[in-house]
């Protein structure tokens, strides 16, 4: 009888292990699967524009011409990732890194992936089916200085892609 209970006491040890490795390697997947299933931008093109008469726009580089910014942004094909309703919320710094917001808005704030509060300047609800996308946002305002300006793009509270701009 001692023997046998010996017997299952290491059955139940050799169990427990195997069931700890088991959750360990689940919780390792599952952190995997989550991280493929992000969306994740291509690739972000940034345009300075002048607008012209008759409402033509032509690319510049320098401040005192810029009438709006352009950002486009092209999401990777993402099978895994969960078709339907996504929020971008798009973050345009100024040349001094404050968050530039629109001013019938206020400051609006969303919530990253890992629990911080952020300043946003726009949001962007859109339908994601899988495959590759297009998404354009403009930002026009009266005044640009000149200067750095960056570009920071969190899809469902992760950081999808930035870039920068240089206006003179």
């Amino acid at each position: 009888m001692e023997e046998e209970n010996k017997k299952l006491r290491y059955q139940n040890t050799e169990l427990s292990v195997e069931l700890g490795q088991t959750r360990e390697k689940n919780e390792t997947l599952r952190t995997k699967v989550e991280l493929a299933a992000q969306l994740r931008i291509q690739s972000i093109q940034l345009k300075a524009v002048d607008l012209r008469s008759k409402g033509k726009e032509k690319p510049t580089d320098k401040a005192k011409k810029t009438d709006r910014i352009s950002i486009s942004f092209t999401l990777a094909p993402n099978i895994v990732a969960v078709q339907g309703i996504h929020l971008a919320y798009i973050r345009l710094l100024n040349p001094e890194g404050f968050v530039m917001a629109d001013p019938g808005m206020g400051i609006e704030k969303f919530k990253t992936a890992q629990g911080l509060e952020l300043p946003f300047s726009k949001k962007l609800e859109f339908a994601f089916a899988g495959e590759e996308l297009q998404r354009e946002i403009v930002w026009q305002q009266d005044v640009f200085s000149a200067g750095t300006y960056s570009i920071e793009i969190y899809i469902d509270g992760n950081l999808s892609g930035n870039q920068k701009i240089s206006l003179y």
